[in-house]
């Protein structure tokens, strides 16, 4: 017999006074519970500042990866790119 699928609907996109859009809980998270994977374009740091003058990023959602490479998640990104904050 096959088990049920665990729930892992824990989280909701909406409208945050902090920063336009915003991640909530929509129920208790289990501790150490994996909830989305940060997506977007990789790109090398040392191309973002061009990348910011040229109109393809506004850099709001970049998330350092290691010393040379970024990910920016407002291209080809996801949910997770309105991430900058969870509300719990």
């Amino acid at each position: 017999m096959s088990q049920a699928p665990r729930l892992r609907d824990f989280t909701i996109v909406k409208t945050s006074s902090v920063h336009g859009k915003g991640v909530f809980a929509k129920r208790a998270i289990p501790k150490g519970t994996r909830i989305f994977e940060y997506m977007g374009l990789r790109v090398r740091k040392e191309n973002l500042a061009s990348d910011l003058a040229n109109g393809l990023t506004s850099m709001i959602y970049v998330l350092s990866l290691n010393e040379t490479i970024a990910i920016d998640g407002e291209r080809g990104g996801n949910d997770s790119a309105t991430s900058t904050y969870l509300f719990v």
